[in-house]
């Protein structure tokens, strides 16, 4: 019974105790010593400039089955083209733009751009499109209006497929311990 005691107790004193612990980050280092004037950084990379890739698609698209379009992002047929890209841009006063794309110009694509300075601001731009198709060239004896199946005395032809586009405006503002943002976004479906 005093074993278990005194393990509980020993248990109680070490939590209770101080913790101890020391800090060895790089912003801790003591550098006052140091001679700089001779230092060169052989992995430093300028990161100011262009840097990204781009890519342009163009093809000829001959689809017979409209799924085949959720895979290639259009069941257009004949000529498509599309945009797809990574760019940034870095100056050594702090200013900042991006650039995405991703099979801009196809059915189903997104844009993303973004410019600003560094801890300060940023403006953002978003356009995202998104298409699915469930079955093309349905018939059917009934037509819509005003939110109503209406029997038809013809037979009607379409495509079942669903269109979204979503379009997107940012502002972010800091200075100091203070800051703001304001973010718009609409989007329609069809």
């Amino acid at each position: 019974m005093s074993f278990k005691l005194n393990i509980i107790t020993l248990a109680m004193v070490a939590a209770a105790s101080p913790a101890m612990a020391a800090n060895f980050g790089v912003n801790h280092a003591n550098t006052d010593t140091v001679n700089t004037a001779k230092y060169q950084c052989h992995r430093c990379t300028n990161s100011n400039g262009y840097r990204g890739d781009v890519s342009v698609l163009a093809g000829y698209n001959d689809v017979s089955d409209s799924h085949a379009g959720n895979t290639f992002g259009t069941d257009q047929d004949g000529a498509i083209g599309a945009v797809s890209g990574n760019v940034r841009y870095n100056n050594a006063s702090g200013y900042q733009a991006q650039a995405q794309a991703h099979q801009l110009g196809m059915d189903n694509g997104f844009a993303h751009l973004s410019t600003g300075k560094s801890g300060q601001y940023k403006l953002t731009f978003d356009y995202n499109s998104i298409e699915t198709y469930q079955a093309d060239d349905i018939q059917s004896a009934y037509w819509h209006n005003n939110g109503m199946l209406t029997p038809s005395n013809s037979t009607n032809q379409f495509d079942l497929s669903k269109r979204r586009e979503k379009v997107g405006f940012g502002f972010e503002y800091n200075h100091d311990i203070y800051g703001a943002f304001v973010k718009y976004s609409q989007e329609d479906k069809t």
